[in-house]
C-alpha cells in the first residue's frame, strides 16, 4: 500500500462520516513541502488558497486535490458539532490534562489520535445547537478547535517524521463533550491548572474531603432534613451500617438548631438504609470463591536442590568433594553428568516415538563472575574423568564456538570426492578419492568459559551456528548447506558445557533464540560460591573413585537401547503434566523440554548403575535436578524490567499501568471477566517475578485483599492540595456542580504511603472512605486528614474504587421523607446531592 492511497482513501473515509476534510502541506526532504525555509507551520498548513472556508465533502473535489498533490496530509474542518481537544505535549498539555481529569474525572472514551509529536486529540460532539469556536490555551498547552478550525488528521506526516495514529478508532461513536469542558469554554476566566512543584516524585492532585456525621456542624431550620439525607448517603456510599450510623445522627441532631427529633432521624436513617440495602448489588458466592480462593505462588527463592540428585557414583563424588571446595554442589553435579554422557557415547539410547535420545546434554552454569566458583566445578570434573577415559580426554574436548561450520568440522565425515580417470589424456571415467578422512570419534565435548562470547556471535547475520546446535541436540545429523561449503557430520554425539554470569546472559541471549528453541536444549543452573575456604581445600585421594568411575564409564559404552522398569513407567505418568505443562512468556519458552530434559538425565543415573533400565530411584534423581534447572531458569528469565510477550501478560501490565493498585476483582473484569481464575493469578505471579508489579495485602474487615501497581516497589509521591479563594467560589457558583477552580500552592515533600499504611492512617484519625460518585475520598473528623493520606487515596484509586462502590443516584432522593416542612424536592434536593 502506498502514501498516495492511504492518504486520499482516509479524506474519503472521513468526508463519508460527515467531516468536511482539505489538502494539507506535508514534509519531505528536511522542510514543509511549501518550500519556505522560515515556515512556522511546517506540514500542517492548507493547500488550498481559502484554507479552511475550502473544507468540503465532495468526493470529486476531494479526488482532484490529491491527484495534483499525492502526499498531501489530510485536515478534518472543526465546527458544525465537530469539537476536538488538542493536548500540546511540548507545552505541558498531557501534564495539565492529567490536572483536569484528577479534578473534574477521565474524559469519555471517543475518537482519539497519537499526534505525530507526541501529543493527543480528543474527538467529541457538541450539544444540538451549541457553537463553540478555537480557543487557545484553556490550560497549558491545550486548545480547543471548533468553529473556523481544523486539525492534521490520520494518517498524516508530522514534521518529526512520524505520523498520526488512531489510538481510539473512529468507528467509535462520538462522545458528546464533557459538561466541566464546555462550562470552561463559555467563560472568559477558565480554571488554572494548580501549579506543580519541581521533584523527581510522582506528582499527585487531590480533592479535599467531604463532611459527614461526625464533623458536620449542624443546620439550621428549613435545612435540616436535606442535610441530614445528604450526610446518611455519605455513610451509607461508604458502606456504614445503619447501627454504626445511628449514634453519629443522634449526635448530628443535637447539633442542629433546632434539634429534630429522634423519631424523624430514625425514619430517616431506615429509610434511606433500607433503600440503599436494596441497590446494593449481590456478588455470586461462587464467583467470590472462585476468583479470590485460588492462591497466589510465593515468589521464587535461589534454588534448593533435593537430596534425590545425589544418587550413585556422582552423588559420592560430590559429597566427597564438596567439603574441599568452594564450588557449588550443584556445578559440580551437572559438570560431572555432562562430562559422563559424552564419554559413554551415542551407543545408549531410548527410544521415542520412532525417533532416539541419547546422553548427550547441553548445560550453563550461570553465577556472578568469578564468585560464582563455575570453573572450579569444571576442574574437578575434568581431574576425575581424565583417569576414566583417557582417549576421550585427549581427543574429545574443544572450545570455542563461533560458527555451525565450526562445529561441524569438528566431528566431520570424511569428504570424497569424484576425480577424472584418465587415459592418453582422455577422461575415460571417474573414481571417488578421499579429500579428508573426517574424524572417528564423534564424541565431542564442548566447553565454553565464556558462553557470552558464543551468544554474541549468534547475533551476526548469516551466522549458522543456532540451527546447527539444534541438530546436534536433536538427531546428531549436522549440515550447512552453502554454494561454497556443504558441510555434514553425522552420527555426532556433542555435549556442552558453558559458563556465563547473569548480566552478561540478560544483555547477550536475544529473544529470538529464546523462543527458536535454541535455548529449552539447554539447562540453565544457578551456581555460587558455597563456602569460603581462603587456604584452599585439604587434598583428598581420588584413585578409588577414578577407578570406581572408569569402571562406570566402561560398563555405560556395553548398553544400547534403555526402557523403564513398569514402576518407573507409573512415576512417568504421574511426572509427565507437570514436565509438559504450557507455561508463558520468555520463562515458558526455554523450559519448553522438561519431558525431554528429564528423560535424558534419567538415561545418565540409569548408566550412572550400569543398567539399561531406568528405575524410580534414577527417575527421581532426574526430576530433582531438572526442578533445580526450572526454578533457576525462572529466576534468570522472570526478572527483567522489560516487556511481556505474552498477550495475557500484556493486557494485566496495561490495565495495572493504567489503574494502579486495582485488586483481583478488578482485573477480571477489565480483561473481559471470562477468564478462569487459576490463568489469572499466574499470569499474575509472572510478572511480580520479574519485578513488572507488585502486590500488597490489605485488610477490609475480611479475607485480605490483593492489590497490585506497577514496578517492584511503591514509588514517592508529592501532594499538591487545590485551595479555593472565595471570589473563586462565588465565581463559579453558578456553574450546575462543577468544582471550583484550584488555586496556587506552595510546593511540598515527597512523601510515600502503602495501602496497608493508608488503612491503617485512615483507621488512627477515625477515618472513613467513601465514594463521592467520581472518586472515593477520605472523610474524618475535623482537620486530621494529612497531605500523605490524599496523596495515597489518589496513588491508589483505582483498588479503592473497585471496593467502594458509587451510592445508587437514587437512593437518597427516592427515600427523602415527604412531611416536614424541611423537605425539599426531588429534583432541588439531587442537584443539591451533585453538589456536594
Amino acid at each position: 500500500m502506498n502514501n498516495t492511497n492511504v492518504l486520499l482513501d482516509a479524506a474519503l473515509n472521513f468526508a463519508a462520516r460527515g467531516w468536511a476534510v482539505i489538502p494539507l502541506h506535508t514534509f519531505a526532504d528536511g522542510m514543509c513541502t511549501c518550500e519556505d525555509p522560515t515556515c512556522t507551520s511546517p506540514a500542517k498548513h492548507p493547500l488550498t488558497p481559502n484554507g479552511v472556508h475550502g473544507a468540503t465533502t465532495d468526493d470529486a473535489i476531494i479526488r482532484g486535490w490529491w491527484a495534483e498533490a499525492d502526499i498531501a496530509n489530510v485536515g478534518i474542518a472543526t465546527g458544525n458539532g465537530l469539537l476536538v481537544l488538542d493536548i500540546d505535549a511540548k507545552h505541558g498539555g498531557l501534564a495539565s490534562l492529567a490536572q483536569l481529569e484528577v479534578r473534574y474525572g477521565r474524559l469519555p472514551t471517543t475518537p482519539t489520535v497519537a499526534t505525530g509529536g507526541g501529543g493527543k486529540h480528543f474527538y467529541f460532539r457538541l450539544p444540538t445547537g451549541t457553537k463553540i469556536g478555537n480557543r487557545a490555551g484553556i490550560a497549558p498547552g491545550i486548545d480547543v478547535r471548533g468553529d473556523g478550525g481544523y486539525v492534521v488528521a490520520v494518517p498524516s506526516l508530522h514534521s518529526s517524521g512520524q505520523r498520526y495514529e488512531w489510538l481510539v478508532t473512529p468507528d467509535t461513536p462520538l462522545a458528546e463533550a464533557p459538561d466541566w469542558l464546555l462550562t470552561m469554554l463559555r467563560t472568559n476566566a477558565p480554571p488554572r491548572p494548580t501549579p506543580v512543584p519541581k521533584t523527581d516524585a510522582i506528582t499527585l492532585i487531590v480533592p479535599p474531603a467531604s463532611p459527614d456525621l461526625a464533623n458536620h456542624p449542624g443546620a439550621g431550620e428549613g435545612e435540616r432534613n436535606a442535610t441530614l439525607c445528604k450526610l446518611i448517603g455519605v455513610h451509607l456510599a461508604r458502606g456504614d451500617s445503619a447501627e454504626s450510623i445511628e449514634p453519629l445522627a443522634m449526635a448530628w441532631r443535637d447539633r442542629c438548631s433546632p434539634p429534630m427529633s429522634e423519631a424523624e432521624v430514625l425514619r430517616t436513617l431506615n429509610s434511606l438504609a433500607a433503600k440503599h440495602q436494596r441497590s446494593v448489588p449481590v456478588t455470586s458466592p461462587t464467583d467470590s470463591d472462585d476468583l479470590d480462593g485460588v492462591q497466589l505462588p510465593d515468589p521464587p527463592h535461589w534454588p534448593t536442590l533435593d537430596e534425590a540428585a545425589l544418587h550413585g557414583v556422582l552423588g559420592e563424588m560430590v559429597r566427597t568433594l564438596e567439603p574441599e571446595t568452594e564450588a557449588d554442589p550443584v556445578g559440580i553435579l551437572l559438570s560431572m553428568l555432562v562430562a559422563f554422557g559424552n564419554a559413554v557415547g551415542r551407543g545408549p539410547h531410548f527410544p521415542v516415538e520412532g525417533d532416539h535420545h541419547h546422553a548427550n546434554l547441553f548445560t550453563i552454569l550461570v553465577g556472578d563472575s568469578s564468585r560464582g566458583r563455575k570453573g572450579t566445578s569444571l576442574g574437578r570434573t575434568l581431574t576425575l574423568f581424565g583417569d576414566a577415559d583417557a582417549e576421550w580426554k585427549r581427543d574429545c574436548h574443544t572450545t570455542g564456538l563461533s560458527s555451525g561450520e565450526g562445529l561441524i568440522f569438528a566431528v566431520r565425515d570424511p569428504v570424497e570426492s569424484l576425480e577424472p580417470v584418465k587415459e592418453k589424456g582422455k577422461i575415460t571415467g571417474y573414481q571417488k578419492v578421499l579429500k579428508d578422512q573426517g574424524v572417528t570419534d564423534k564424541r565431542l565435548f564442548v566447553v565454553e568459559p565464556e558462553f557470552a562470547q558464543t551468544l554474541k556471535v549468534l547475533k551476526r547475520e548469516g551466522n549458522t551456528l543456532s540451527p546447527v546446535v539444534r541438530q546436534a541436540w536433536d538427531s546428531g545429523a549436522l549440515s550447512v548447506m552453502t554454494k561454497t561449503n556443504a558441510a555434514r557430520a553425522t552420527e555426532t554425539h556433542v555435549s556442552i558445557l558453558g559458563h556465563i554470569t547473569r548480566p552478561e546472559l540478560a544483555k547477550c541471549l536475544s529473544d529470538t533464540d529464546c523462543f527458536n528453541g535454541f535455548a529449552n536444549r539447554f539447562l540453565w543452573a544457578l551456581v555460587r560460591r558455597s563456602k569460603l575456604l581462603p587456604d584452599g581445600g585439604n587434598g583428598l585421594d581420588l584413585i578409588p573413585l577414578k577407578q570406581k568411575l572408569a569402571k562406570v564409564v566402561a560398563e555405560a559404552k556395553t548398553i544400547p537401547a534403555m526402557s523403564r522398569t513398569p514402576d518407573a513407567r507409573n512415576l512417568w505418568h504421574q511426572l509427565y503434566p507437570e514436565l509438559t505443562a504450557e507455561k508463558a512468556g520468555l520463562y515458558g519458552a526455554v523450559v519448553g523440554r522438561g519431558e525431554a530434559q528429564t528423560l535424558r538425565l534419567s538415561m545418565l543415573y540409569a548408566l550412572l548403575d550400569g543398567s539399561p533400565q531406568i528405575d524410580v530411584p534414577h527417575l527421581q534423581a532426574a526430576t530433582a535436578v531438572w526442578r533445580y534447572c526450572e526454578t533457576s531458569a525462572r529466576l534468570l528469565f522472570a526478572d527483567g524490567p522489560g516487556e511481556t510477550g505474552d498477550p495475557l501478560e500484556q493486557l494485566l501490565l496495561q490495565t495495572i499501568r493504567r489503574e494502579p493498585g486495582i485488586n483481583r476483582r478488578g482485573l477480571h473484569k477489565a480483561i473481559g471477566g471470562h477468564l478462569p481464575a487459576k490463568e489469572l493469578v499466574q499470569a499474575l505471579a509472572r510478572l511480580r517475578d520479574r519485578n513488572q508489579v507488585h502486590c500488597e495485602l490489605v485488610a477490609t474487615g475480611g479475607r485480605p485483599s490483593e492489590c497490585w501497581s506497577p514496578g517492584s516497589a511503591p514509588k514517592p509521591v508529592c501532594v499538591v492540595v487545590p485551595t479555593v479563594t472565595d471570589d473563586e467560589r462565588a465565581s463559579t457558583s453558578h456553574s450546575s456542580g462543577s468544582p471550583p477552580p484550584p488555586a496556587p500552592v506552595p510546593p511540598c515533600s515527597p512523601v510515600k504511603m502503602s495501602l496497608t499504611q493508608l488503612f491503617d492512617a485512615v483507621n488512627a484519625i477515625g477515618g472513613k472512605f467513601r465514594h463521592d460518585g467520581h472518586r472515593v475520598i477520605v472523610d474524618a473528623p475535623g482537620p486530621t486528614i494529612s497531605p500523605a493520606i490524599l496523596a495515597a487515596v489518589v496513588d491508589h484509586q483505582g483498588w479503592l474504587a473497585s471496593v467502594y462502590s458509587p451510592p445508587p443516584k437514587s437512593v437518597i432522593s427516592d427515600a427523602l421523607p415527604r412531611n416536614t416542612g424541611d423537605e425539599l424536592t426531588e429534583g432541588e434536593f439531587y442537584a443539591e446531592l451533585q453538589a456536594m
